[in-house]
């Protein structure tokens, strides 16, 4: 199976034989995949159309030996194996910390649709350390993959708003989604009136951060 390059750079991360829990699995294309390598999975979805396509799909690969498909709020009456990988992908931020508050998980692969950020710094305040991070284009977006782990560190500003594994990297890709971010946040300080000093600053913190990247 080909898999786009979200979901290819997403199996990258997951540790040889792990069982997966797949959160918002959508397809299932992800879990047949990785059943294909011999990895056991629990697919994931809130939404009945969805799992009934995944279900299909599932079939069709001949991997339901291999793979669970749950109609499930997140991970709601969930007992997770110790050496799971928990993977969240597709969803906003507050979404997916709100589904793995209170969890007992050790692994965690998360692809957020938004506020990076917050993910980071709300990651590290639950002692969880960013072990591995990947950025990739694909349809005309960038798209941000983080693999946390339990332990605490204490990250920068700048690591925060853009990542320390990318920030080390630098590749490429990483370099264009800054030009980017650097021309979003120039328009939007040229949007915000003189009078609102205290989001004019924060976002003069977050060119800063992006400029200082960028040398």
């Amino acid at each position: 199976m080909i898999l786009s390059k979200r979901l290819k750079a997403i199996a990258e991360m997951v540790e040889e034989g792990a069982p997966i829990y797949d959160v918002g699995c959508d397809h299932c294309y992800l879990d047949i995949y990785l059943a294909n390598l011999g990895h056991e999975c629990i697919a994931i979805d809130i939404r009945p159309p969805v799992i009934k396509a995944a279900r299909k799909n599932v079939q069709n690969s001949g991997l339901e030996y291999k793979i669970e498909v749950l109609l499930n709020n997140g991970l709601e009456n969930i007992v997770l194996k110790e050496e799971s990988f928990v993977i969240l992908s597709g969803l906003g931020a507050k979404t997916i910390l709100k589904i793995i508050d209170g969890k007992m998980l050790n692994k965690i692969i998360i692809q957020s649709n938004d506020n990076l950020y917050m993910l980071r710094k709300t990651m590290q305040e639950r002692n969880y350390c960013i072990v591995d991070e990947k950025i990739v284009f694909e349809d005309n977006k960038y798209y941000v993959i983080i693999k946390f782990e339990k332990g605490r560190t204490v990250y920068t500003e700048q690591e925060l708003l853009l990542g320390p594994e990318l920030l080390k990297a630098k590749n490429d890709t990483f370099v264009n989604y800054l030009v980017e971010m650097n021309k979003h946040f120039d328009d939007v300080l040229l949007e915000i009136p003189d009078a609102y000093f205290k989001r004019r600053e924060e976002v003069k913190i977050i060119l800063e951060h992006i400029k200082t990247a960028l040398k």
